[in-house]
């Protein structure tokens, strides 16, 4: 993150979805995000044995079903490597796409994908349980920009393939980007292999002029 406010707020997402309460599309960046980043996904487990510490010192016990203690023996039993998503990064291909394991497995049954276009942009809805927000993948030819706007709330990206940059900065494959509702960018694909990445986010675009209102096209429902 490139302030200190949104390198605080990338911080809280990884607290929230730890403990839980993030809604769909936000969740799936998120989870993407760590399959694809070590620092993240340190930082996650730590936030997870910070609540269940937590849980142990404000939580009334509770009586365990019988068969607990096998089930957790048999866990036990199986090894585990909690950097094992990270060192495989992209564990899977959705049309030429390199995705990890939590989004995959939301397209991995869809055989014919419908993208649509604006403009030179390629975009197709990530189907959702949740309706209260959105997951896009987004394809942005190399050089190619999306007129500036910004957002009524959060606007979360994770980097997939290629990279772009807006006026704060440039990110790369694996990287997240969290802007609020007081950041206005321009993201502009990088000019040798473009961009493809996953954008979530629960409120409508804001073009900020009266040639980009036709961004709404693209951002429909968002």
């Amino acid at each position: 993150m490139h302030n200190t406010e949104l390198s605080d707020f990338y911080e809280l997402l990884l607290m929230d979805y730890a403990a839980g309460t993030l809604l769909e599309a936000e969740a799936l960046a998120v989870a993407s995000h760590i399959a694809l980043s070590r620092r993240a996904s340190r930082i996650v487990r730590e936030y997870e044995a910070l609540g269940g510490a937590l849980m142990g010192e404000c939580c009334a016990p509770v009586a365990l079903r019988e068969d607990s203690l096998a089930a957790v023996l048999a866990k036990l039993d199986t090894p585990h490597d909690p950097h094992r998503a990270c060192r495989k990064r992209h564990v899977a291909k959705f049309e030429n796409i390199p995705i990890p394991d939590p989004l995959y497995n939301y397209v991995e049954d869809i055989s014919k994908p419908k993208w649509r276009r604006f403009s030179s942009v390629e975009f197709f809805d990530v189907p959702l349980s949740c309706c209260k927000t959105r997951a896009r993948l987004v394809k942005v030819p190399p050089g190619a920009h999306i007129p500036a706007h910004g957002h009524r709330g959060i606007e979360i990206t994770l980097v997939l393939q290629g990279a772009f940059s807006d006026e704060m900065g440039q990110y790369e494959e694996g990287d997240m980007i969290v802007l609020n509702d007081t950041i206005i960018h321009t993201p502009k694909a990088n000019e040798g292999e473009g961009c493809v990445y996953l954008m979530a986010t629960s409120s409508p675009v804001c073009p900020k002029d009266m040639l980009t209102r036709a961004l709404n096209q693209f951002f429909t429902r968002f």
